[in-house]
């Protein structure tokens, strides 16, 4: 079994994620480079979500919409 390791990350909108090349393809990681992985969803959760809202996210992938909400309304309203 061949253990990832998390010295990089990569970045998008505000959310810091561990590069694992077994994990994140090619295509995953030019479209975080280029900002647009989960654009949409990552802008309507930080105009919509308010500071007491709770959420349930299924299917979070990497989490990059997950962690924008925690950092939107808190990590305590957020279940990936």
């Amino acid at each position: 079994m061949i253990k990832p390791t998390y010295g990089e990350t990569l970045e998008v909108h505000g959310v810091k994620i561990p590069y694992v090349k077994t994990v994140i393809s090619d295509r995953m990681t030019r479209t975080i480079e280029r900002g647009r992985y989960e654009a949409g969803e990552i802008n309507s959760i930080r105009k919509i979500l308010r500071p007491n809202d709770k959420v349930l996210e299924l299917g979070a992938e990497i989490g990059v919409v997950s962690t924008a909400a925690a950092q939107t309304i808190g990590g305590k309203n957020v279940v990936a």
